[in-house]
């Protein structure tokens, strides 16, 4: 995998109504500080935790659009090292939406979320900051719970 691109695991979804409405989010991986190394799988899951938890704040549910179900969005983006958002957040999916007013809307309220929430919470973190070059480029999958 290039050194630029995030790893296949970084891919976060968001969704689980019940868990946004009580303000809830998975829970942190079991980490050390450094200079202790940490496996893969839990730099994952704890990058995963401090971007659903931050995200969470910024993004309007689709819920009240017509078949929610249907409203899938995935967004990818840069960050900076200071854990800003670097140039524009880029739709990787729906590839066609601009005719589809429910879907442009999804999507709008998607790209909303990517820049209201800039800067991310990784570069603060004591873990997260040692590996800046596993969350510069984020992809999330943006869905309301089935």
């Amino acid at each position: 995998m290039p050194a630029n691109r995030i790893a296949p695991a970084l891919v976060f979804a968001l969704l689980s109504a019940s868990a946004w409405a009580q303000e809830t989010a998975p829970e942190p991986a079991t980490t050390r500080s450094a200079p202790y190394p940490i496996g893969d799988d839990a730099l994952d899951a704890h990058f995963a935790t401090l971007l659903s938890q931050h995200l969470r704040h910024c993004w309007r549910m689709p819920s009240d659009l017509p078949n929610p179900q249907r409203l899938r969005v995935t967004v990818t983006f840069e960050l900076n090292e200071d854990g800003a958002l670097r140039g524009e957040p880029r739709v990787v999916s729906p590839t066609r939406y601009r005719s589809d007013t429910p879907m442009r809307t999804a999507v709008e309220r998607a790209l909303d979320a990517v820049r209201t929430c800039s800067p991310y919470p990784f570069a603060a973190d004591p873990i997260a900051s040692q590996h800046y070059e596993r969350w510069r480029e984020v992809q999330v999958a943006f869905h309301p719970p089935p």
